[in-house]
Parts: C-alpha cells; structure tokens; sequence
C-alpha cells in the first residue's frame, strides 16, 4: 500500500495490516498486480474507517477477494476487461 498524497499520510496503512495482507501470499501477489489506482483506493477505504473493527472487517474482505482473484465489490473497476472486475 501507498499513500501518494500528504493528506492521507495520517490514514496511511499500519504495519500490522500490511503484514496481515503479506502473510496471505496469493492474496498479495494478485493485489500486488493491481493498478496503482485501485492498490491506492484499496488503502485509503481501509483506513477511512472510524472504528478498528471496521478497518478490520474491510482488510478481511480485501484478503479473501484478493484470493480469489476478485476485486473488492465496492471498488470495482466498471471495464471488467481491464484489472480488477466481477
């Protein structure tokens, strides 16, 4: 994950979820694949949320799409030929 504008430096992605997501291999590498537009909106919709449960809950989703392949419903790209899609 990177935060590429100041203003999201304070929401940037803690190192606890980024070695949670790491430790999912699959998952990783196919979120690693992903444009730079969706790894960013990813991130910051993660840690957007107020509450840490969220924030939690939202990591597990991105995880468990991620190993299948899937793109996160919310941030779904609308091209489903291009990257992330159904």
């Amino acid at each position: 994950f990177q935060i590429d504008r100041p203003e999201h430096a304070r929401r940037a992605v803690t190192r606890a979820c980024l070695a949670k997501f790491r430790s999912h291999r699959r998952a990783w590498r196919f979120f690693s694949a992903q444009p730079p537009w969706y790894r960013r909106t990813c991130a910051f919709w993660i840690m957007s949320a107020k509450r840490p449960e969220t924030r939690e809950r939202r990591l597990d989703l991105l995880i468990r799409r991620s190993e299948r392949e899937k793109g996160v419903p919310p941030l779904k790209a609308t091209n489903p030929g291009k990257g992330v899609g159904p």
